[in-house]
């Protein structure tokens, strides 16, 4: 018999997840001991173990990829790195210093979208049954944040939107979850409250979103606001993320059209594979030279901020040797002077 039970929040980077978390930690359930501190972008925290994010990093960095990287689906990563013992292990030990004894704990890092095999089997070997719970945002809303905050171009983030959507609904299919759109959460919480409650036939004396949940949201903070016809209107936009999109909306819904969407959902992420497949080496060859020519930049910038210098302290010499020059001249003149008058 498992001892806990764990809502695992997946979603893209800027998609409400922090909210969400929040959300679900302020009803009840335990965030992380090293939790990331508020910054401006999440004034309100983000509900993310500073360890778990570093834990991800690593294993992504051995999988050959990053937070930022778009082209690689979680099967990809996996026949790329073996995951050893070793790992679990040391995941384990994250797990147990960051949430203990807790029955109801909440694991939340959008790295995750990425790796959900793994943390579900991680979560399994803790001894805690997975909860998914995934946040969708409009897309073009999450560019424009990625957009202010790291300064990443629209074309870029839409499909770091699309990788992570995908890879978290794929992955998490054979279990019960809940998908939650990001302004469902924030002008209709009760409802989120129902279906958690519905789904995961949630026990009240450990959580009560309806006395609890409500007060670490903020409609205030809904920034980069865009409607579904701006969505469809960019040229950036490919077909697959409005596609996508449109169907998880639809997976939000207590009555959507379930099948349809998981059939759009497949076609979608059966084309975006098969391209990255076929893209990755011309993406990657592209990405080298930009890294080299990035390289040669900061080499020739260098030589030029050492050139500039060394022309400062040549300048300065020189000045030095007119001053003297001037210093000498003065005296020459005023002992040529002393001459004149002594003879």
């Amino acid at each position: 018999m498992k001892r806990a039970r764990a809502f695992i929040v997946l979603g893209m980077h800027r998609s409400g997840t922090s909210a969400l978390a929040g959300f679900l930690e302020s009803a009840g359930a335990v965030g992380p001991k090293t939790e990331m501190r508020p910054t401006d972008d999440n004034p309100k925290g983000y509900v993310e173990s500073k360890h778990v994010m570093a834990f991800n990093d690593a294993l992504l960095k051995r999988m050959g990829s990053q937070w930022d990287d778009p082209f690689k689906s979680e099967r990809a990563l996996s026949n790329t790195y073996r995951v050893t013992a070793k790992t679990y292990r040391d995941a384990l030990a994250v797990l147990d210093a960051e949430f203990g004894q807790a029955e109801l704990i909440v694991l939340k890092d959008p790295r995750i979208c990425r790796m959900v095999p793994f943390w579900q089997k991680a979560l399994n070997k803790f001894g805690a049954e997975t909860l998914p719970v995934l946040a969708v945002r409009n897309p073009l809303e999450v560019a424009k944040s990625l957009s202010k905050r790291d300064n990443m171009p629209v074309e870029r983030s839409v499909l770091l939107w699309l990788r992570h959507t995908l890879e978290a609904e794929f992955n998490t299919r054979a279990l019960d979850r809940v998908v939650v759109r990001y302004d469902q959460l924030l002008d209709d919480p009760a409802s989120v409250a129902e279906q958690l409650n519905s789904t995961f036939a949630l026990d009240p004396s450990q959580f009560r979103i309806e006395e609890r949940g409500g007060s670490f949201l903020a409609p205030e903070l809904h920034h980069q606001k865009a409607s579904l016809q701006h969505l469809s209107n960019r040229p950036e936009t490919a077909e697959w993320v409005l596609d996508c999109f449109n169907a998880m909306c639809e997976l939000s819904r207590p009555d959507g059209e379930q099948n349809q969407a998981l059939k759009t959902l497949d076609a979608v992420r059966d084309a975006f594979n098969a391209a990255c497949v076929s893209f990755l080496p011309i993406l990657t060859q592209i990405g080298n030279e930009c890294k080299a020519s990035a390289s040669s930049v900061d080499e020739l910038t260098a030589q030029l901020t050492e050139f500039e210098n060394t022309n400062q302290s040549l300048e300065q010499k020189l000045n030095g040797v007119r001053s003297d020059r001037d210093q000498i001249r003065s005296r020459s003149e005023a002992l040529a002077a002393q001459l004149v008058k002594s003879e």
